[in-house]
């Protein structure tokens, strides 16, 4: 028999996970709850402002055999969804008059169908939050993560219009100290601006159109029972992997689920995934084999930078 994996009792006393404030533990007690294992009424005193932009996350374990096992989704296919698609844990926007722990229990019941407002379930405490990215488009995401206390299964009943399918993930492949995989993305889908002719050209020259990430590639999931979306994901202008096996295209966790996961190995023990790889570009230095060719590009890339630029005047002076 396979050893028990200790990942809860590990966590619970943990200094990288923050323990639950008094107000976030009462919403856990039978005293905080109306007897439906629905989100309770909260005092406006304990409300927290709410911030811009902010989202929350349920990080969801359970113990099954000896194994501590992670409830993943997969986000169904959505032409308003940016990550359309992707791997990802429960979770969504903070609402208004909402706590970042509200979110993440009404988040939870909406996508998966599960009540974590209820005896099952024991809110461990919360990582630390992190953001998506910089600027004005900057998201603040905070994670709670919990556990299943009850010993019988407790069923997942995916929403389709949010979710692809959800499945449980054996925590033993992030641990002790797991090598990540690598996954590219094509630059034009990540940036914005990449799109732009002078930009495309400029990748083009240096043979920097990739972007990758550390990513890895997670156990398919058993999808008896279970509806893919009913969008083709494949006509939605979201970034998508370009380099991957076969076999692992559709279940490659990867960004801030990576960083959520591997702030949860930390907290648990274990070495992370910070050290490894951050992202990067590969250049294809091979591309500019000869002067000639090199000042061939250069030539083309001005050429094209010109032409947007006067078609840019142009455009200013038929304003004015």
């Amino acid at each position: 028999m396979a050893p028990r994996n200790d990942l809860v009792d590990r966590l619970r006393s943990s200094s990288n996970l923050r323990q639950p404030t008094p107000t976030e533990a009462a919403w856990f007690s039978l005293q905080a709850r109306d007897g439906k294992g629905s989100v309770p009424a909260v005092d406006s005193a304990a409300r927290a402002p709410v911030r811009p932009r902010c989202a929350s996350l349920s990080l969801i374990l359970r113990e099954v055999d000896g194994k501590v096992e992670m409830l993943v989704i997969k986000r169904a296919a959505s032409l308003r969804d940016k990550w359309s698609g992707h791997i990802a844990l429960p979770g969504g926007r903070q609402e208004a008059g909402e706590t970042e722990l509200q979110t993440a229990v009404r988040e939870c019941q909406e996508e998966v169908g599960i009540s974590l407002m209820s005896s099952r379930f024991a809110l461990l405490g919360r990582l630390k939050d992190s953001k998506t990215s910089t600027g004005k488009d900057a998201l603040t995401v905070s994670c709670f993560v919990f556990v299943q206390t009850a010993k019988s299964d407790i069923p997942v009943t995916i929403q389709e219009s949010e979710v692809a399918f959800a499945w449980w993930v054996d925590t033993a492949i992030f641990f002790p100290d797991p090598t990540p995989r690598e996954v590219g993305f094509a630059v034009t889908s990540m940036v914005k601006a990449a799109r732009k002719p002078h930009w495309k050209a400029l990748t083009w020259l240096f043979g920097a159109n990739t972007i990758f990430f550390p990513c890895f590639f997670l156990p398919p999931p058993s999808l008896s029972g279970q509806q893919q979306s009913l969008v083709d994901d494949s006509t939605i202008d979201v970034p998508t992997p370009v380099e991957y096996p076969l076999d692992a295209k559709t279940f490659v966790m990867w960004g801030l689920t990576f960083g959520v996961v591997s702030d949860l190995v930390v907290a648990g023990g274990g070495r992370g995934f910070a050290h490894h790889q951050p992202p990067y570009f590969r250049f294809h230095s091979v591309r500019a084999d000869s002067v000639v060719d090199m000042c061939c590009r250069i030539w083309r890339w001005l050429w094209n930078l010109r032409r947007a630029l006067s078609s840019s005047f142009a455009t200013l002076r038929l304003r004015q």
